[in-house]
């Protein structure tokens, strides 16, 4: 099964990084804290390309989702296995892809079935304590609230 389209046309996003010279003058604290929260598209729900995500735990409720360490508390079950689900999306206009995805392999890749109570399964069993990171998503408005799908590699 094909987990990583061919994104030709995507725009590539490059990592933002702290130039050398401010290095010196930050703190550990203050290092860990800007390539956290750097990656954020801020003002929006949508994730940027980079942002990145530690799974910890799944948080019961009526919405599957999972509390995280990264540039946000939470993720959900959604945001994790729809993207892999629909892999059409990435090959419209507005699609972005990080600077090392073509580099990536389809088993780098997070692919989780569209089947939420199936895909926390499979979460809770393999990915506890793995880092996620947004590799690509889709152009704006993929799906009916707007928002974008997303590609996770896992690290």
């Amino acid at each position: 099964m094909l987990k990583k389209p061919l994104l030709k046309n995507a725009a590539i996003i490059k990592k933002a990084t702290i130039p050398e010279s401010m290095m010196k003058f930050l703190s550990p604290a203050m290092i860990a804290h800007l390539e956290k929260e750097g990656a954020k598209e801020m003002g929006t729900d949508n994730m940027a390309v980079g942002e990145w995500f530690v799974i910890e735990r799944y948080l019961p409720g009526g919405y599957h989702k999972f509390a995280t360490d990264g540039s946000r508390s939470e993720l959900s079950v959604f945001r994790m296995a729809e993207g892999c689900n629909h892999l059409h999306a990435f090959g419209n206009p507005g699609a972005e892809k990080s600077e090392d995805y073509d580099s990536l392999s389809d088993e780098d890749i997070l692919y989780l079935p569209d089947e939420f109570g199936e895909a926390v399964e499979i979460i809770e069993q393999k990915y506890l304590g793995k880092k996620l990171r947004v590799v690509a998503r889709s152009a704006d408005e993929m799906y009916q609230y707007g928002h974008r799908y997303y590609l996770f590699a896992v690290e």
